[in-house]
């Protein structure tokens, strides 16, 4: 009830009075967050050493949290969120990828990494086609706005795999950290372990691989970007296509986050990502 109020008057308001709120709830999370923030600074300064003086570094954090605190803003309009304020928030480019795909017969896997809001595109792609989703649990108020299913990440279903071996598109990220079997890519320049969860799913249905990412570009405004599919099939040929195919899928994403490292959503769990499965603490282990 207390959410439903609460979106409700968000949504009353213009886009540039949400916008406002949302940084000064991402700069108040920034203050308060501590741990995070220290991780997220450090992730940061590891990364990218001597690029950035310790001035610019506390600036690209601050923004990394108001962008990250977007999502939640929106996660809770989501249900009653106005066809033309999402017109106005968002400039999509690339749908021509998706389209060429679905005319050939083939599923669509649209994936992409936690940035900007990402989650913005549920509403958008779901006007044109049937749009599924592979998520965790919570999403309730996201999952509202999709127009097909929503599928658990740690299992492939029947029902999943039909929906990879027709024209539809299923929509999930792939930078998450939880999992046991996980596979090593290279990324920002460093040795991290990710769930292989595409790959397997491509070399089950063969679908259209095709990454997206979404940029905040300021005032409460976002660039999605959908790329051209990835051409994996002949990894399938080799006994390490997981890696092979998920490191081609990292490497999309690579140069957007090295120009605007605040974009990244997920610079506080980089420690974590870094650290190979054995290693990792037990509330990350959820069964693959």
């Amino acid at each position: 009830m207390v959410l439903q109020v609460l979106a409700e008057f968000l949504v009353s308001l213009s886009p540039s009075t949400f916008f406002r709120l949302i940084k000064i709830a991402g700069f108040l999370n920034y203050l308060l967050n501590i741990q995070k923030r220290k991780m997220a600074l450090q992730a940061l300064a590891t990364t990218f050493p001597g690029r950035y003086s310790s001035q610019d570094l506390i600036m690209l954090c601050r923004r990394h949290f108001i962008i990250r605190s977007s999502k939640y803003f929106h996660f809770l309009v989501y249900p009653l969120i106005k066809e033309e304020w999402l017109d106005q928030m968002m400039r999509v480019t690339g749908m021509e990828h998706i389209e060429a795909a679905l005319n050939q017969g083939s599923g669509v896997l649209l994936f992409t990494i936690h940035s900007g809001d990402m989650n913005l595109i549920v509403p958008l792609i779901s006007r044109r086609y049937r749009f599924n989703l592979i998520r965790l649990g919570r999403i309730d108020r996201v999952a509202s706005q999709t127009s097909g299913q929503v599928f658990p990440t740690h299992r492939i279903t029947p029902a999943l795999y039909r929906a990879l071996g027709r024209s539809e598109v299923t929509g999930m990220t792939i930078d998450g950290i939880a999992g046991k079997k996980l596979v090593p890519v290279t990324f920002l320049g460093q040795r991290v372990y990710v769930q292989p969860s595409i790959a397997r799913l491509a070399s089950y249905s063969r679908c259209s691989l095709i990454p997206f990412i979404n940029l905040d570009i300021g005032g409460g405004h976002y660039d999605t970007i959908i790329l051209p599919p990835l051409h994996y099939q002949e990894d399938l040929n080799y006994p390490d296509f997981q890696i092979r195919i998920m490191q081609k899928a990292f490497q999309v994403f690579e140069s957007y986050i090295t120009n605007d490292p605040s974009q990244w959503h997920s610079w506080p769990f980089l420690g974590i990502m870094r650290m190979p499965p054995k290693d990792r603490p037990a509330k990350y282990m959820h069964r693959d």
